[in-house]
């Protein structure tokens, strides 16, 4: 049997960074899609049930068991909730290899440097609201616009 080329040639370094970044965005996602689950969702429903309910105080002790559980919302050691730490630095460490891997691939310093910076707003902020959250995406996607154009404008020109 005949061993396909694919198999037989080393992955190139590029590809090979992008399937790492590939398996750390599914981090960030699961992570972030997990916490904001439980921590919005499940608290709005319980806030939802409690003002609903007779006696809204009785459903304090719940509420609060939620923000302070050590996974989802944090414990006496760590005050960030760990899911929310998990997907932050999976962010920031994904967003950084990729800019290293854009810039290896000859990307010009703008968008890469924004992309590096930008990843940082949530861990820096603390939050995925205003002003973490948005200044955070909204410069990752600002970056991947340029990037882009970059390479529409380089298509052109060739």
């Amino acid at each position: 049997m005949k061993t396909p080329a694919s198999q037989t040639q080393p992955i190139q370094p590029a590809r090979r960074r992008w399937k790492l970044e590939r398996r750390r965005s599914g981090r960030v996602a699961v992570s972030y899609v997990a916490f904001d689950t439980a921590a919005g969702v499940v608290t709005g429903i319980l806030v939802d049930a409690a003002q609903n309910s007779h006696d809204p105080e009785t459903w304090r002790a719940a509420i609060n068991a939620v923000w302070t559980h050590p996974v989802m919302g944090g414990s006496p050691l760590v005050a960030a909730p760990f899911l929310a730490v998990l997907g932050s630095v999976a962010l920031s460490v994904g967003a950084v290899a990729a800019a290293v891997a854009l810039k290896r691939g000859g990307s010009s310093w703008g968008p890469v440097v924004l992309l590096a910076i930008s990843s940082f707003g949530i861990g820096i902020f603390k939050t995925h609201a205003w002003p973490g959250g948005p200044l955070t995406f909204g410069g990752i996607a600002i970056a991947a616009a340029w990037l882009l154009w970059e390479r529409s404008g380089a298509r052109r020109n060739v």
